[in-house]
């Protein structure tokens, strides 16, 4: 019986992710027409992003899993908005409860826009970028491929992986 134990809680703990698969909320989508914008400011909490440039839109479109056990609707804020020539995507939990909540991102967006990333605490994957990429992050692995304007990092803390980057890199 003891055996059954120990292997009922291994299998347990490797199931578990970092986020402790808390239970998904809602999910919910935003988009925004590009036809006057020149980058786009991702500003996210906690949460994995995966951004994906595409040549043939000219629509951002955010879907956004938000995960957390009874979690109110004014415990977190999404919204992607307009201001000037830049897009701002805002994905923040409000509340401190520290149960894990989080807010996943899957950003579509033209590859040509500048990209500005300021997260938490997530991992982040941006591939077919055209426009410059510029990522601050604090924690969370960064998995980039084929970025093609150029690339700036400050990260905190986890690795950083890049295939077929050109232009300036600084990290």
């Amino acid at each position: 019986a003891l055996l059954g134990f120990a292997l009922a809680s291994i299998r347990q703990s490797v199931s578990a992710d970092y986020w402790d698969n808390n239970d998904l909320l809602m999910e919910k989508t935003l988009s925004l027409k590009t036809d006057t914008l020149q980058t786009i400011s991702v500003d996210a909490g906690a949460g994995d992003m995966k951004i994906f440039g595409d040549t043939t839109t000219d629509t951002i479109k955010v879907s956004a899993s938000i995960y957390g056990k009874d979690l109110a609707e004014d415990e977190y804020q999404l919204s992607l908005e307009q201001k000037g020539e830049r897009a701002i995507l805002y994905a923040h939990i409000t509340q401190e409860s520290y149960k894990n909540e989080r807010i996943d991102l899957k950003i579509s967006l033209p590859a040509n826009l500048i990209l500005e990333v300021k997260d938490r605490s997530g991992d982040i994957e941006i591939e077919s970028m055209q426009g410059s990429v510029s990522i601050d992050d604090s924690s969370g692995d960064i998995d980039l491929h084929a970025i093609s304007g150029g690339l700036k990092i400050d990260d905190r803390s986890g690795n950083i992986s890049a295939i077929t980057v050109v232009g300036n890199i600084t990290i």
